[in-house]
């Protein structure tokens, strides 16, 4: 008698299969139930070769904004994604645990913070009554990110990475008409224009990573030599452009410091210093074009211009929470004691969604908006203690990629470091680092750790 085989994949797709029929039996919704039979063969398709699940998240998050702003599919959508983020963790997880150490992906100690801040948060909240519904809530938004870099890490191969690289060229062509009839439909509003990402309010927060990405690129390329010059000088002007149309004021201090890392971790030569002053060239007419589209905006390198824009209320109303003081206002205002700085109100305190809201966001989150900002996010659950553990993941994964991005495809690890440094600015920025984009941050920070993989694998196999 044959015995049936138990692998992950087939333990996933059955967990997931469970899980759907107790939603369609609690819900009684005939739409969901059509929708999840649907979606059940194409978990199966994907797990008959996990690396599919990566490659789905990638181009989702290319397109989501597009597919519900534009297309008007359902928000829901995210949910099906965060079932295929679990579904690629726990066979990356499973593959992870039975590969030889030595042929193990290292992360740096990234993901033993990443414990320790998720240890902080459940303990605070368990501290503070924090309904449990919440901290599982809470824990989807802060490690879906960090669970899909994981993933991506074990199950991509090399060739897997070159092959996504090279969709992002032919993305970001069949964009720019989406941007002219955005910019054409919404000639006032430059928040609703951000081409696939959707003509949806916030659309450009999944932009201005894509444009950091690219910009990455084309920088590091150009510098090491290893990107034409033409491709990279049309890459530029591309995001310049693009980042005009959106109004995207930050993407030029973002070139600006792109500019300067990359001139930091490259040797210096006389053409460096002529490719330099082909990218202040471009720096300058990007910022004149914007001046021409927008010529009422404030002068974003004014010093003053930039602190006074930075300090004032937020994008809906005078009592938002700003950049630069969000942390000091939570703290002063909301923590009544050294416990409340350090660890915050637990996990879930500060959450809200269409189907709940947390007391604590009930009371104050619609007049502060702290969901606008990591940092604030962070903070307002897990105090002084749980910012610096969320941030230490991602210094800790910068760090490793520093240490390996001159092992194999060192233009690409490089650019992916310049990369890593961005994002964790964008912390204290908006939001990116727990919305959808951050699936776009977390994919390429990770690739330099896909290359020494493949680089070990292949010289076992030679060795071998």
């Amino acid at each position: 008698m044959t015995r049936f085989k138990f692998d992950a994949g087939t333990v996933t797709v059955g967990s997931c299969l469970a899980v759907f029929v107790c939603l369609s039996l609690v819900t009684s919704m005939p739409l969901l139930i059509v929708g999840l039979f649907l979606a059940i063969p194409a978990c199966i398709w994907m797990c008959m070769h996990p690396v599919r699940l990566i490659y789905v998240q990638f181009i989702y998050v290319l397109f989501y904004g597009f597919l519900i702003g534009d297309l008007h599919l359902p928000g829901a959508l995210s949910y099906g994604m965060d079932v295929i983020n679990a579904m690629a963790f726990l066979i990356a997880l499973y593959r992870f645990i039975k590969t030889p150490r030595y042929y193990r992906p290292k992360f740096g100690g990234a993901f033993f913070v990443l414990f320790l801040f998720v240890t902080v948060g459940i303990t605070s909240a368990l501290g503070n009554g924090v309904n449990p519904l919440y901290t599982l809530w809470s824990l989807r938004v802060f490690l879906r990110a960090p669970v899909f870099l994981f993933s991506a890490v074990v199950l991509m191969r090399e060739q897997d990475a070159v092959k996504q690289l090279k969709f992002l060229p032919i993305y970001i062509i069949f964009s720019i008409p989406i941007f002219l009839i955005q910019k054409i439909e919404f000639p006032s509003t430059p928040d609703n224009v951000s081409g696939f990402f959707g003509s949806l309010s916030g659309g450009n927060t999944g932009l201005n990573v894509l444009l950091i990405l690219v910009s990455c690129l084309c920088v590091v390329g150009l510098l090491s030599r290893s990107l034409h010059f033409y491709v990279s000088l049309a890459g530029l002007i591309i995001c310049c452009i693009f980042a005009a149309l959106s109004e995207i004021k930050v993407f030029y201090i973002e070139l600006f410091i792109i500019i300067l890392l990359s001139v930091t971790i490259l040797k210096l030569s006389f053409k460096t210093l002529v490719l330099i002053i082909g990218f202040i060239l471009v720096f300058y007419l990007g910022i004149h074009l914007y001046y021409i589209l927008y010529p009422d905006s404030i002068d974003i390198f004014d010093i003053n211009s930039i602190m006074k824009y930075s300090a004032q209320g937020g994008y809906s109303t005078r009592y938002d929470l700003n950049r630069l003081t969000a942390v000091q206002t939570l703290n002063s205002d909301f923590m009544h004691s050294p416990i409340d700085s350090l660890f915050g109100f637990g996990l879930g305190s500060g959450q809200h969604t269409q189907f709940f809201e947390a007391p604590l966001y009930s009371k104050y989150g619609d007049i502060l908006h702290w969901i606008y900002f990591t940092h604030a996010s962070v903070f307002i659950e897990t105090g002084f203690v749980g910012l610096l553990l969320y941030v230490g993941f991602y210094l800790c994964v910068s760090c490793k990629v520093f240490s390996v991005r001159n092992i194999n495809r060192s233009s690409i690890s490089n650019s992916c470091f310049v990369f890593s440094i961005l994002s964790i600015l964008l912390i204290s920025y908006n939001s990116t680092a727990i919305i959808e984009s951050s699936y776009l941050m977390a994919w390429f920070i990770g690739l330099p750790l896909v290359f020494v993989k493949d680089h070990l694998l292949v010289e076992g196999s030679i060795h071998d």
